[in-house]
């Protein structure tokens, strides 16, 4: 079984954690099944940024012209291989870029190389559909390759594919014609369905089971702690609920420490730390920075719950890595969530209810000991390991073998 992966994101020397889940999808399937021939075809790494921006236009154009032109291919182990295209130049839009077509030909000249050099691949992977799925579609016509696409975005749909109440060719067409379309929860998937009209399988995300492990700690209703971590803290992710939230528990008398961080420095977090002033709980709150994944473990394992207050969730990768550490999560109704909690690991609250999510706050603080640690990290694994959810894929991608 050969399959070339075309991620919209993937980790490179322009952001370190972009398509981070690709990566950790492909990875482990790679591990799980060593029999499977895998080829990442990427152009980030090899593409120079040349705007006026960040003072980065004369490092990357030095760059550029130390680059050898051509099309590399990188072993990562026996089975897993990195199909870097040859260097390219990302300019303004204002003088002619087109990224559509920059993305196909960049994928389609990767895909050349990897027949010659390794063989036909039996099924092309596209993440997302804009733009991975989409050049899956275009190449899967090309080269007569099956393709399937794993949509991840959330809200569906994303900004700019709706017109006149319709998804856009560009987005339809390549989720409807694909051998195998994949969603992340059932909520999302409904979504989904709603603009395009065939079957939709249901495939969790994963996460890295090793680094998102349990550690002991001695806790008290005294030194009960929190953690929040947030992409962003835009309206969607539900913060200011959170705050209010914070200030109704504060007012209960009950005393916990809230950690929340990861979503920047923007306005958005000024009119949330002036939020919290006024409502006089800055005491109890940390705000922390950016994290990384090691720093996120370390965060969620030295904590006692984890919150998500957001609005819309296509997954909550976030969550799953909390119970991984085995302990519990308290979440809104917010889509992705609702097929992570259960009455194992954690509460489920209405979206947009402060009081709810303050009251659910205090039952944790009141009634920690019937959360077990042990059983909810025993639950991670049975539902959301990299062994099952990488099975699920190993299954797919055998069931559109068969068919063809």
């Amino acid at each position: 079984m050969h399959i070339f992966h075309i991620p919209t994101g993937y980790p490179s020397r322009h952001n370190a954690v972009a398509g981070i889940s690709a990566k950790d999808f492909i990875d482990a399937f790679s591990k799980q099944y060593p029999e499977t021939k895998n080829v990442v075809s990427l152009f980030h790494e090899t593409s120079y940024y040349l705007v006026l921006k960040e003072n980065r236009f004369f490092k990357e154009l030095t760059r550029y012209f130390r680059k050898k032109g051509s099309t590399d291919l990188v072993w990562i182990n026996k089975n897993l291989a990195y199909c870097y295209a040859r260097k390219s130049l990302i300019y303004s839009n204002k003088l002619g870029y087109n990224a559509k077509k920059h993305w196909l030909k960049q994928h389609r000249e990767n895909l050349k190389y990897i027949i010659k050099t390794q063989g036909k691949p039996d099924i092309i992977h596209g993440q997302f559909t804009h733009y991975g799925g989409w050049v899956a579609w275009m190449l899967s016509k090309e080269f007569s390759i099956p393709y399937i696409i794993t949509e991840r975005f959330g809200p569906f749909p994303p900004p700019g594919s709706i017109v006149n109440q319709n998804l856009v060719d560009d987005f339809l067409y390549p989720m409807k014609e694909a051998a195998a379309l994949v969603s992340v929860s059932e909520s999302h998937a409904k979504d989904i369905k709603r603009y395009v009209d065939r079957e939709i399988k249901v495939i969790h995300n994963l996460i890295d089971e090793e680094l998102f492990v349990p550690k002991k700690k001695n806790r008290t209703k005294n030194n009960f702690q929190f953690v929040t971590i947030t992409s962003s803290y835009q309206p969607n992710k539900g913060i200011k609920d959170l705050l209010n939230a914070i200030s109704k528990v504060k007012q209960k008398g009950l005393n916990a420490r809230f950690l929340i961080g990861g979503g920047g420095t923007d306005t958005y977090y000024k009119n949330l730390k002036q939020l919290a002033q006024e409502l006089d709980i800055e005491s109890q709150i940390q705000w922390i920075d950016r994290l990384d994944r090691q720093e996120v473990a370390a965060v969620m394992q030295q904590s006692d719950c984890f919150i998500s207050s957001s609005i819309y969730e296509s997954f909550g990768l976030v969550c799953t890595e909390a119970i991984a550490c085995g302990i519990p999560v308290i979440a809104t109704r917010s889509g992705g969530p609702e097929d992570i909690i259960n009455t194992t690991n954690g509460l489920l609250v209405e979206k947009n209810n402060p009081i709810m999510l303050a009251d659910a706050i205090s039952e944790m603080i009141n009634s920690y000991e019937k959360f077990n640690s042990e059983e909810i990290r025993k639950d991670f694994f049975n539902r959301f390991s990299k062994k099952t959810i990488v099975t699920k894929y190993f299954q797919l991608y055998n069931e559109i073998l068969k068919k063809q």
